[in-house]
C-alpha cells in the first residue's frame, strides 16, 4: 500500500502533537505555580476586619462557600461583597461597629435635622462596577443600616435633601447604571420621600428633567427645597445635558422658577443655605460654556463617536 502521507509532513505532524503536548504541560505548571499561596495549610490568615469565623462557622453553622463563593475554585477564599454579610446583617445585630458603608463616591449625603443625623444614600461602590441602593445614618459615633435595598433603587450622585417642615428626606433621580447620552437612555425623574421608616414615591403633577449631580438644599427662608443645574442623560446634545433650570418642592409639587441671572450651566456644584446671610450659597462645579460661535461642537464630538447627537 502506498504511504498517504510523505516522510516530512509525518514528521511535521510528530511535532505538531509534541508542542500541543508540552503547552498543556507548561500551562498546568504556571496553574500550579500561580495557585500557591504563602500560607501554609490551616495558618490563621490577619483579617481585614473584626470577623469572628469561630462565630459564623462554629456557632451559627454557616457553611464556609456561602461567603467564599470562589473557594473550590480559586486559591484564594477572597473578601465576600457587603451584600453577602447584609443578607443577614440588614436584620440580625444591625448596630454592630463592624458595619459601616463600604467605599464609594457619588454617594447623596444630607442632615437629617429632626433625628439629628446624617443619611447616605447609594453611590458608586468600589469604583463602580456596582450602584448601590443602601440607606446608612452616622449619628456621630457609627453608622447604622437603614436599608441595604432601599425602594428608589441603586443610583449615583442623586439630589438629596431634608425637607424639615414635612419631616422627610427627598431624593430625586440620579444616574442609573444604563444612563447615557450616548445611548439615549435618560435618567429617572422620579421622587422620594423618607420618613424615617418608609419609603414613598410621590406623584407631582410637574417634573423636573431627570438629571444627577445637581445641587439641591432645604431654604429656610422660602420654606421650599431648591433644585438647581445638573447633568441629563437623555439630552442628545451634549451641550444641553449641563442643565441651568431651578425648581422648588413644596412637599407634593415641583414649581420651574423664572430666573433671569443665574450661574452657568453646571453639574457637581457646592450648594448649600446659609443660616446667618438667608441665602442659598451657590460655588463651583463642572461647567460647558458654549458661546454661538461653538454652537457645532457636537458635531466635532460626532466625528469621535458615530451617532452622538443623533
Amino acid at each position: 500500500m502506498a504511504q498517504v502521507f510523505s516522510p516530512a509532513a509525518v514528521l511535521g505532524l510528530k511535532l505538531l502533537w509534541l508542542g500541543i503536548f508540552a503547552a498543556l504541560v507548561a500551562a498546568a505548571v504556571v496553574y500550579r505555580v500561580n495557585a500557591r499561596t504563602d500560607a501554609p495549610a490551616f495558618a490563621a490568615i490577619e483579617q481585614p476586619v473584626p470577623f469572628s469565623h469561630k462565630h459564623h462557622v462554629g456557632d451559627d453553622g454557616i457553611d464556609c462557600r456561602y461567603c467564599h463563593a470562589s473557594v473550590e475554585t480559586s486559591a484564594f477564599a477572597g473578601i465576600p461583597p457587603l451584600s453577602t454579610c447584609m443578607t443577614c446583617h440588614s436584620q440580625l445585630y444591625t448596630q454592630s461597629p463592624t458595619l459601616a458603608p463600604t467605599p464609594r463616591y457619588g454617594a447623596a449625603m444630607i442632615y437629617d435635622s429632626d433625628n439629628q443625623r446624617v443619611l447616605l444614600y447609594g453611590g458608586c461602590i468600589e469604583s463602580c462596577p456596582t450602584e448601590g441602593a443602601d440607606l446608612w445614618s452616622w449619628d456621630g459615633s457609627q453608622w447604622s443600616l437603614i436599608d441595604i435595598n432601599s425602594a428608589p433603587g441603586v443610583r449615583f450622585a442623586a439630589q438629596f435633601a431634608y425637607d424639615p417642615v414635612h419631616n422627610s428626606a427627598v431624593l430625586f433621580s440620579g444616574s442609573l447604571p444604563q444612563s447615557s447620552n450616548r445611548t439615549g437612555v435618560g435618567d429617572p425623574n422620579d421622587t422620594w420621600t423618607f420618613d424615617g421608616s418608609t419609603w414613598t414615591q410621590q406623584s407631582p403633577a410637574n417634573n423636573p428633567e431627570g438629571r444627577w449631580a445637581g445641587g439641591m438644599i432645604w431654604d429656610a427662608n422660602r420654606q421650599r427645597i431648591v433644585l438647581f443645574g445638573g447633568y441629563a442623560d437623555e439630552e442628545p446634545l451634549y451641550k444641553n445635558s449641563f442643565r441651568q433650570d431651578v425648581w422648588t418642592w413644596d412637599g407634593t409639587n415641583w414649581t420651574e422658577q423664572a430666573i433671569t441671572t443665574q450661574p452657568l450651566r453646571s453639574y457637581q456644584i457646592g450648594f448649600v443655605y446659609d443660616d446667618l446671610l438667608g441665602k442659598a450659597v451657590f460655588i463651583g462645579g463642572d461647567s460647558f460654556i458654549i458661546p454661538d460661535y461653538l454652537a457645532e461642537f457636537d458635531t466635532v464630538l460626532a466625528s469621535f463617536w458615530p451617532g452622538w447627537g443623533q
